[in-house]
């Protein structure tokens, strides 16, 4: 290998070469012509000595050598982007940069729209682009393409670190015109028989917190209708007999404008704890560090929990 001839322009595009597997879409990720992609390509082959990204069927694929690469690349770009920071002397009024951000609807409900007051008053060149949560949401974070997830403390990934946000509580919500509950109270026999409002999380194939707590006490529900976002779960339990549990802030929220009661839960479940997970190559970066520490602070201000 010849590592002299590599520059960060030559990092900056194998790095979006590995990632995209395609020299035109690379070409538009870092605003350069195909042509001086391809060029670039064949410098990167030069200096590395193997081919990189090859052809299979009408694909491009990343070699043995260019797997391996793919991190540490990633991993120094966003050192980079710390040490320029840095060095440019941080000052977060002043900073340019659009954060993506992975997380559900509950989050963006509850948590999002005070963070997003926070940011605008205090870094108004910082944009925040939300994305509603995705089943291989590791990989989008492996390959920086988002910055971080918020999650339920379950479901974070050990390898990388996280910090806690906030917590909730797991609610029951009914019609107030059910037929079935007279009063305000349910038992776990009706709990278990009766129909259900489910959410469908990350594309259906990772269950739900409150699902997986549940499984545990030996209650498996009976799903009706389900749902792919926390928010129409309450107008989907209104006016019929279904039931559904969500997170007590969006069943409080909910009850305002629909006619809906909140039941205390036949079984007792842990607190729904929600979390913020990063990559650990982004540690250092100042302006993540910045928007965490102001995560954190909105999490602290979300203390108080409505009573059921």
């Amino acid at each position: 290998m010849r590592l002299r001839g590599l520059d960060i322009n030559l990092l900056i595009c194998l790095d979006a070469l590995l990632s995209e597997k395609n020299v035109s879409r690379a070409a538009e990720k870092t605003c350069r012509s195909q042509s001086a992609m391809s060029h670039s390509l064949a410098r990167l082959r030069a200096i590395f000595e193997d081919e990189l990204l090859t052809q299979v069927g009408r694909k491009l694929v990343t070699t043995a050598l260019g797997n391996e690469l793919a991190a540490p690349v990633r991993k120094l770009l966003l050192q980079f982007d710390a040490l320029a920071l840095i060095g440019a002397g941080f000052d977060i009024a002043k900073v340019e940069k659009t954060i993506t951000i992975m997380a559900t609807d509950y989050s963006g409900t509850v948590f999002f729209p005070e963070l997003v007051r926070r940011v605008a008053a205090q870094a108004p060149g910082l944009r925040l682009h939300l994305r509603h949560t995705e089943q291989q949401w590791p990989e989008l974070l492996e390959r920086g393409e988002i910055d971080m997830i918020v999650l339920p403390q379950p479901f974070v990934l050990a390898s990388q670190p996280h910090e806690r946000l906030f917590s909730d509580q797991h609610q029951c919500i009914a019609w107030t015109g059910n037929s079935v509950l007279s009063g305000d109270t349910i038992s776990r026999e009706q709990y278990a028989s009766m129909g259900h409002v489910l959410l469908e999380y990350a594309g259906g194939r990772t269950p739900t917190v409150n699902e997986y707590l549940l499984r545990q006490l030996g209650i498996t529900r009976r799903a009706e209708c389900v749902a792919p976002h926390f928010t129409q779960i309450p107008f989907m339990v209104a006016g019929t007999d279904r039931i559904a549990t969500v997170p007590r802030r969006v069943a409080f929220m909910s009850s305002k404008y629909l006619p809906l009661k909140l039941l205390a839960m036949p079984v007792e479940l842990p607190p729904l704890e929600m979390a913020v997970q990063y990559h650990q190559y982004q540690e250092l970066d100042p302006v993540l560090g910045w928007l965490r520490a102001e995560m954190r602070a909105v999490g602290v201000s979300l203390d108080y929990l409505p009573a059921a």
